[in-house]
């Protein structure tokens, strides 16, 4: 489904990048040569989660991020490191999953920071992302997100527009146990904005907006559809736009690979008429995750995300099992209900030469309400991945998981950690 939240690889890099920093008023600290296995730490303040979510300790800049410049150069001269302000990373993904098909994507970013002497803020992120699968599943997405000013202010575009072919299952829990489905074409675009300004203690602050054109069709080889799939929007365009806020707290050390700190995210999308949506509902999310350092090369992070949906939401804007590697293991979408929660843990182990290897374990469930919430009906997801790093520098890695849920298992690869 074309989404802000699911855009393939290329979301799993640019969705939550944020860092904490000094109180607001704080003067910057003065810039100093960056050491090759030093981290840098700013004045203490305080705490994806991963846009947020990827996954409390105070600091100041990023971990695995060296700074471009050096302190003490002299003016005229730049040094090599200060010539080269940014770092390329891209890689094919194979795609083999229920929810999307078989195929091939491609993910490219570049990061750099957006002045060299700021050393502030974190490292900037300009991406695109395209992908083409054996279902007809198809789509392309270009992103940004900007960091500036000394970190006082963060913003994120995204925009996109495609073609997705998947199986609808219903919606609640008991449709997506019974198995039934319709096969689904959905078509459209979307686009995002997020603008943040920085308040005391590692605050963010800002409203967001966005607009989604979509419609869905029943493929030809959906002769018939199930008793227990309500489809009421087929073969009509639907065009939500919504007006929101987020607020969020972070205070991580890495956007790539944070080995300390956590982000707090809540974010409240309120979809009316006046701002171009031809339905009025909310949506609101909210994320928390932690990623404490066992040891030099060792990480367990985990992370709790919650969603409620409220108002006639169309069927794929509701709270979506399996979106945002929330819980791997699950086919997206094939439970999704009015309330959601996953909650995850993930430990964390690099090796030498570039690789890295990961242990992943989670729960979580779908309910019309928080009351509806059942122990015998909760959905659990593990499994293990493999890492290899793409860019030392910013310790950007290419990610493989392997993962089984309740009806099964399913691979992914993409590039940046899950959360």
């Amino acid at each position: 489904m074309l989404r802000i939240q699911a855009a393939g690889g290329i979301v799993a890099l640019l969705a939550t990048i944020t860092f904490g920093q000094p109180r607001e008023g704080d003067p910057p600290p003065d810039p100093k040569p960056a050491k090759d296995s030093e981290t840098q730490h700013g004045p203490s303040s305080r705490v994806r989660v991963g846009f947020d979510s990827a996954a409390a300790t105070p600091v100041s800049r990023p971990n695995d991020i060296t700074a471009e410049g050096h302190a003490g150069s002299t003016p005229g001269r730049n040094s090599s490191a200060e010539r080269k302000r940014g770092a390329f990373v891209g890689a094919p993904i194979p795609i083999s999953s229920p929810f999307l098909g078989s195929g091939l994507g491609l993910v490219a970013a570049y990061v750099l920071r957006l002045n060299p002497r700021d050393e502030m803020s974190p490292p900037s992120i300009f991406g695109a992302a395209g992908l083409y699968t054996n279902t007809g599943t198809w789509f392309g997405v270009g992103a940004a997100k900007l960091y500036f000013m000394q970190d006082r202010y963060r913003t994120t575009l995204v925009a996109g527009q495609g073609e997705f072919n998947y199986d609808l299952y219903g919606i609640g829990q008991k449709a997506g146990q019974l198995g039934s489905y319709v096969p689904i074409r959905q078509t459209g675009s979307a686009l995002f904005f997020q603008g943040l300004r920085r308040l005391p203690r590692n605050f963010f602050l800002g409203p967001r907006y966005q607009i989604r054109s979509l419609t869905l069709k029943v493929r030809p080889d959906g002769d018939s559809q199930p008793a227990a799939v309500n489809l009421p929007e087929i073969g009509v365009r639907q065009q939500t736009a919504a007006l929101g806020l987020a607020f969020q707290n972070d205070s991580r050390n890495s956007q790539f690979y944070p080995t300390s700190g956590g982000r707090f995210n809540f974010s409240a999308d309120f979809f009316r008429q006046g701002v171009g949506s031809n339905r009025n509902y909310e949506r609101y999310q909210l994320e928390f995750h932690r990623n404490p350092r066992l040891s030099p090369r060792q990480v367990l992070a985990y992370r709790f995300y919650g969603c409620a949906i409220g108002g006639p939401a169309p069927v794929y804007d509701l709270c979506l099992y399996g979106l945002d590697n929330d819980i791997r293991g699950y086919s997206t979408g094939r439970y999704r209900d009015r309330r959601m929660f996953a909650v995850q843990t993930e430990y964390r182990l690099e090796l030498p030469k570039r690789f890295g290897v990961v242990a992943f374990a989670g729960v979580g469930g779908v309910a019309p309400s928080i009351g509806k919430f059942r122990a015998d009906s909760l959905l659990p997801g593990c499994g293990v991945g493999m890492r290899y790093k793409l860019d030392k520098k910013n310790h950007i890695n290419f990610r493989f998981d392997y993962a089984v849920g309740k009806n099964g298992g399913a691979y992914y690869v993409g590039i940046a950690e899950a959360f």
